[in-house]
């Protein structure tokens, strides 16, 4: 009995040692599920009673994979960056330099080209407003187109054609502050005086080509703002040509003045009626300046023979015809002698020619090759030439 109890005490002894070991080793040294290196990576608890060999390699694993772990997180943004492609070398950069300037030359002029398309189109339909406004003047007044310059003084100083329109290109409070009644050189004197209505910009007046400054400051009579559309006054017709039927408006010192274009000077303004050519075979107004004229011996610097919309002649001894041009000239080909402001040429900065209304209302661009005596018959009004113009 005392040997069996004896033996009883001693395995209780030494199962109280064992469970007493098994709470003094730390969590997770003993596992409950899973083997091997994957239980280890993962954390797993290994099945059964784990010795102090086995604990000691549980956490030698663990301690491993913690390392590696921390050392990848350490990489991760090296790991991530992109590895740089390789850089340009100084010929490919040449290259490319040369290919891009090469794309440039060749685009600026397509681009340039279009610019002056659409301002050649702008100031045809600047014409074609000028055209439809002189033709709805004349329908309220009694089938008249306006006067180049008005009756009144004999048309010297007096007020043109272009503003008697200005109610039919919408600018009627500008007209209304216009005493068109006055007597003398009243519009002379809107620009000598250097007024605030001289000097009142009218786009519809002015090419978009023209590239400079559309509103002159200079004194007395190039003062004011400009334009630079001029009506038809006609050809003089000599006697080589086999016709000398022309009679003269004015005996002028910068130019003669026939009496058969569509805009005479201080006469009695023309009926539509009287255009026995044709309003679609006869020219109303053109452009000008011609740009060679910078090489003339006069009226070479800007204005040149612009002149302010107001006013239609000058009352000097020379008798300037300031809105109408007689076509005595090529299309730009300005008359190279001095004073010749009334036979200067039309023309613009179109390339090539320039654009016309025609009594119809119609625009054309006219190009400077143009047959010089069908140019000079499409200028008369009632010469009876067969004149008929297609672009």
């Amino acid at each position: 009995m005392g040997v069996v109890g004896g033996e009883k005490k001693m395995r209780m002894g030494k199962n109280a040692g064992n469970s007493a070991r098994s709470k003094r080793q730390p969590p997770g040294d003993v596992i409950t599920v899973g083997s091997g290196p994957e239980a280890v990576r993962t954390g797993s608890i290994i099945v059964g009673v784990a010795g102090p060999e086995a604990v000691l390699k549980v956490r030698e694993a663990r301690s491993a994979a913690t390392a590696s772990r921390s050392d990848c997180n350490r990489r991760q943004p090296l790991c991530a960056a992109p590895h740089p492609g390789p850089a340009f070398t100084l010929v490919e950069l040449l290259v490319v330099i040369a290919i891009i300037g090469m794309l440039v030359g060749l685009l600026l002029p397509a681009v340039q080209q279009a610019r002056e398309a659409a301002r050649r189109m702008s100031c045809s339909n600047n014409m074609r407003q000028i055209g439809l406004a002189c033709h709805t003047y004349a329908a309220g007044h009694n089938e008249k187109l306006p006067p180049g310059s008005d009756k009144i003084n004999d048309g010297n100083g007096r007020f043109s054609f272009l503003a008697y329109i200005l109610p039919n290109v919408e600018q009627l409070a500008l007209y209304q502050q216009i005493d068109f009644q006055a007597t003398g050189t009243a519009a002379w004197n809107y620009m000598s005086s250097q007024s605030e209505i001289a000097a009142t910009l009218i786009p519809t007046y002015v090419c978009p080509s023209f590239g400079e400054n559309p509103v002159s400051t200079k004194a007395s009579h190039e003062f004011g703002a400009l334009s630079t559309y001029n009506g038809n006054a006609g050809a003089i017709r000599k006697a080589s040509e086999g016709r000398t039927e022309t009679v003269l408006v004015r005996k002028c010192v910068v130019g003669d003045v026939p009496h058969n274009g569509l805009f005479d000077w201080g006469v009695e303004d023309i009926r539509f009626a009287s255009v026995r050519d044709g309003l679609s075979n006869t020219l109303m107004l053109g452009e000008i300046p011609a740009p060679k004229i910078r090489e003339c011996v006069s009226l070479n610097t800007y204005p040149y023979y612009a002149r302010c919309w107001i006013c239609g002649s000058y009352n000097s001894n020379t008798q300037p015809f300031y809105c109408a041009k007689v076509c005595e000239n090529p299309i730009n080909r300005p008359e190279n002698k001095a004073n010749r402001m009334n036979h200067q040429s039309f023309g613009s900065q179109h390339p090539g020619g320039c654009n016309f209304a025609f009594g119809d209302g119609s625009v054309h661009f006219v190009t400077e090759g143009i047959d010089f005596t069908l140019y000079r018959d499409l200028a008369t009004r009632n010469g009876g030439e067969v004149a008929v113009y297609t672009e």
